[in-house]
């Protein structure tokens, strides 16, 4: 395997563990809700209700209260990952464009901060470098030509 599929896969493993962690809350969010606790579901009044003999809409059991706790990670989500040596390998770390051929949908292009370009024709399962011949290897876009998708428009 090749460095650049390497540092590729990292990255890949690494959107794809960040995926599995818990979103972190927004400071501001939480400093302007201890500021404003009136703001809280808790405080708010509600209506009166009706003293004609009316069918609630919604009933208390019907709405569970939100939750605001955030999901474990549990052994299961990482038993398939595998820590191993990817070898000494420049470390961008960031991929910064994906393009999608609109012929084809097993075809995409990756294209990475610090790496050139891949192709995969088989939806991912391996990438072909394919702009390794450039000078500059640094991609900050990518985009199909709409006339022709055999024509890739390159940003650096």
């Amino acid at each position: 395997m090749t460095a650049p599929l390497r540092f590729f896969c990292a990255s890949l493993l690494a959107i794809f563990v960040a995926g599995l962690l818990p979103a972190q809350e927004d400071p501001f969010r939480q400093a302007e809700s201890k500021a404003l606790p009136s703001a809280s579901p808790e405080n708010i009044a509600l209506p009166a209700a009706p003293t004609q003999s009316t069918t609630p809409l919604l009933s208390p059991a019907a709405t569970p209260p939100p939750s605001a706790a955030a999901p474990q990670l549990t052994d299961v989500l990482f038993k398939n990952l595998k820590a191993r040596a990817i070898g000494p390998a420049v470390m961008g770390g960031r991929v910064s464009d994906i393009a999608l051929d609109p012929r084809n949908p097993l075809v995409f292009y990756v294209g990475l901060g610090h790496g050139g370009i891949f192709k995969t024709s088989d939806n991912g399962v391996s990438f072909d470098p394919i702009f390794d011949k450039q000078p500059v290897l640094s991609i900050g876009a990518l985009v199909i030509a709409p006339s022709d998708s055999d024509v890739i428009w390159v940003g650096s």
